[in-house]
């Protein structure tokens, strides 16, 4: 999609709205692989175990 932008204050308002969604997906990320490595580590526990 290519969008035509007439204005610099819109030009700023979209950049930001994309850097704050890369932000946010970033947090999003980082927050299942910390999700990730701790169920990891639960298995790696149960399976010394046995």
């Amino acid at each position: 999609m290519i969008t035509i932008i007439r204005s610099r204050g819109l030009l700023d308002a979209i950049l930001r709205q994309t850097e704050k969604a890369k932000i946010d997906r970033q947090q999003g990320n980082e927050a299942g692989y910390q999700q990730a490595q701790k169920l990891i580590s639960i298995i790696r526990q149960e399976m010394s175990k046995n």
